[in-house]
């Protein structure tokens, strides 16, 4: 087999691995026990390892190793093969940024040398960068809570699915959220819903069982609306905001998720609004959750940090693996 379909073998494998694979990186289960997460971490650092060998010139294949140390904690690693990145790519703005923010992920210090360099490169996208950033830790200091409240007339929750079960059936992660969500349905009766959530199993995606469980508990159907495409948290925020373009509402939603989830889909909500709302945007993202890491609900941790900034790239257009996945 020539190089090329070497590589070519290795990157559908890569992708193959993230989308589908069975064994779960241990640290990412941990750190966010309320996100579908699929792919087998350790077997990504050994393809992008390979390919890096195969093609030891190709950025991409670099920054999509690093990512994947980043997630494996192997945060030494990563920073040797940053700093090496961004020497080599004096010019190319997405991996800059992308490595601007690893770099001060992994050492705690963003480089003011390498912001200038963005700043000369592209000063608008810049500076919503470092907006996002600014929100995103103004975010990682939020109480979340847990509480039942009443919400004004037109209010709009969005709740966020999680991976079914084999057989389709609806896993306990989702029955609690689900739970929660017909509770706040019914102490609001003015009120609707979004579903989101696209996974299938057994023919069936997470907005059609939680559409039925809803229906089945005398929530009417008008008051539901699916959005059943999405694969990720990404996707959730993007086709959910889109969603709510086509509903009369008050502007004001509610994500309905996980605590240890809740921060993230914010940042990511907000963002999908700018991007997509050029005119009439939302005017409030709230939060409640359910508790699956109760030690999250005061305030955010390191790792959460970490997946919340590189979810940030990858909802700007870098994406987690150059190339090959969103």
């Amino acid at each position: 087999m020539n190089t090329e379909k070497q590589i070519d073998k290795l990157l559908a494998e890569a992708k193959n691995c993230y989308l589908h694979g069975n064994a779960l990186k241990k640290n990412e289960k941990t750190f966010f026990k309320g996100v579908s997460i699929n792919g087998d971490q350790d077997t990504l650092e050994a393809i992008f390892k390979e390919l890096c060998r195969l093609d030891p010139t190709n950025m991409d294949y670099q920054l999509d190793l690093a990512a994947t140390l980043i997630t494996n904690n192997k945060l030494e690693q990563s920073l040797e093969l940053l700093q090496n990145i961004t020497q080599k790519a004096a010019n190319d703005y997405s991996t800059l940024m992308t490595c601007y923010v690893y770099l001060g992920l992994v050492t705690g210090d963003f480089s003011a040398d390498l912001l200038n360099k963005l700043t000369s490169l592209d000063k608008k996208r810049t500076e919503k960068f470092i907006q996002d950033f600014v929100n995103l830790e103004k975010i990682r200091q939020k109480k979340v809570t847990t509480e039942i409240k009443n919400y004004e007339k037109g209010h709009l929750f969005v709740l966020l699915g999680y991976d079914l079960q084999k057989d389709g059936s609806i896993p306990p992660i989702l029955y609690q959220r689900l739970e929660l969500a017909l509770q706040l349905l019914i102490k609001n009766p003015y009120s609707d819903i979004i579903v989101s959530g696209g996974i299938p199993e057994n023919y069936r995606t997470e907005a059609d069982m939680m559409e039925k469980w809803l229906i089945n508990r005398g929530i009417a159907p008008e008051r539901i609306f699916k959005e059943s495409k999405s694969i990720n948290t990404i996707e959730n925020a993007l086709f959910s905001v889109q969603q709510a373009r086509k509903i009369s509402f008050s502007k004001k939603i509610t994500l309905i998720s996980s605590v240890s989830h809740l921060r993230r889909a914010q940042i990511l909500f907000m963002i999908a609004d700018r991007i997509i709302n050029t005119e009439d945007k939302i005017k409030m993202i709230d939060l409640v959750g359910t508790l699956d890491v109760p030690e999250l609900v005061n305030h955010s941790s390191k790792e959460e940090q970490i997946v919340m900034y590189r979810d940030v790239l990858r909802i700007n257009g870098l994406w987690l693996y150059p190339n090959l996945i969103r």
